[in-house]
């Protein structure tokens, strides 16, 4: 542990075999820390049994890493899960003066009630992603494909004043589904705002289609409240 953050490492054995994507174990933390935990649930931090698929899912959405440990304390096979932190900053140094203008120390005040609407296929992603947005205050609508979304905003137009939209989803892409948005509304309202995880160039493509902003995959909770406030506020000096 650092003043920067801790590691924390989960080991998951096997006594009965290889490890494998059908097979089910339990997870034990070694340790107890305090941390800051805004995309990992709650229930990591008691014994639990977890699926393979589950588990590999969260190590990519926590940017960390997964690997096995050959002939471990005797279990046949050891799958070790590495998984790094931020602490979590004291509230009392985002306490100030009277008359001081300074930030508020969370972004819920400058998010709250804002209407939105999510759209990915990847269930795990757009859980992560609802669950982010809610903390900063959001009204959340999520759906699954571009389909969906095109659906729930409908003709008539709706209430939403952002969509986030994951690019890659299938048979409706995000692209097509902010093109077709944009061929019936404004150009800059409602806000869309791109998801990918790809590492190529996007930002280009978005801009001329009408897209607003990208948010980069995994979604953390600074990234997405920072490129959030930075488009609203675009939006709004542009009025």
């Amino acid at each position: 542990m650092s003043q920067e953050g801790c590691l924390l490492i989960f080991l998951i054995c096997s006594s009965q075999g290889p490890l494998s994507a059908n097979d089910q174990y339990t997870i034990y933390i070694v340790g107890t820390v305090k941390v800051l935990v805004s995309m990992l649930p709650i229930f990591f931090f008691s014994p639990l049994i977890l699926c393979f698929v589950c588990l590999l899912c969260y190590c990519q959405l926590m940017q960390g890493n997964i690997w096995l440990v050959p002939n471990a304390q005797g279990f046949p096979q050891v799958m070790a899960l590495f998984l790094r932190f931020q602490l979590r900053r004291s509230i009392a140094v985002s306490i100030s003066e009277p008359g001081e203008n300074s930030e508020p120390s969370n972004s819920n005040s400058f998010f709250r009630g804002l209407q939105v609407l999510l759209a990915d296929n990847d269930d795990v992603n757009r859980a992560v992603t609802q669950k982010l947005l809610q903390k900063l205050g959001c009204v959340v609508t999520s759906v699954s494909s571009g389909l969906e979304c095109l659906s729930v905003i409908g003709p008539a137009g709706s209430s939403f004043q952002v969509i986030l939209l994951d690019l890659h989803m299938p048979e409706l892409d995000g692209f097509e589904v902010a093109t077709r948005i944009r061929k019936f509304r404004s150009r800059n309202w409602p806000v869309i705002v791109a998801l990918t995880a790809s590492t190529e160039d996007l930002w280009e493509r978005c801009m001329q289609i009408g897209m607003n902003g990208v948010i980069r995959k995994p979604v953390l909770l600074h990234g997405i409240a920072s490129e959030l406030r930075r488009i609203l506020l675009q939006g709004n000096s542009a009025m």
